[in-house]
């Protein structure tokens, strides 16, 4: 099962300002949790290094409210995450991709002017 991640922000920072931050932002990345019928015992928390590579950042008990901290420091990044239950690993969720770019603006027009 896919899980879909979250990243979670400062409330009093945009998310536009990530790009170029001097200082780490501390965020913290969040997913739903497995069923419990799916008895997983902890989930691994991981991050792309290369094209297809994947270094392990840690691994998280399994709780109702799964997260992980850690921080972002303005340059692009991708995490994904994976449940085990002490005898498997699923796969990977879906890649959550970092810093998070704003919508590109939309409504360009031409006016005359008078």
């Amino acid at each position: 099962m896919k899980k879909s991640l979250l990243l979670i922000l400062g409330a009093t920072l945009a998310l536009s300002t990530l790009v170029a931050q001097s200082e780490p932002l501390p965020v913290r990345l969040l997913w739903d949790a497995n069923p419990p019928e799916d008895t997983v015992t902890f989930y691994t928390v991981y991050e792309q290094t290369a094209p297809g590579i994947w270094a392990t950042l840690g691994t998280v008990p399994a709780t109702s409210t799964p997260s992980f901290s850690l921080y972002l420091d303005g340059f692009p990044h991708a995490y994904a995450v994976s449940a085990s239950n002490g005898f498997f690993e699923s796969g990977k969720s879906a890649t959550l991709n970092a810093p998070i770019s704003p919508a590109a603006p939309t409504g360009l027009r031409i006016n005359r002017i008078p």
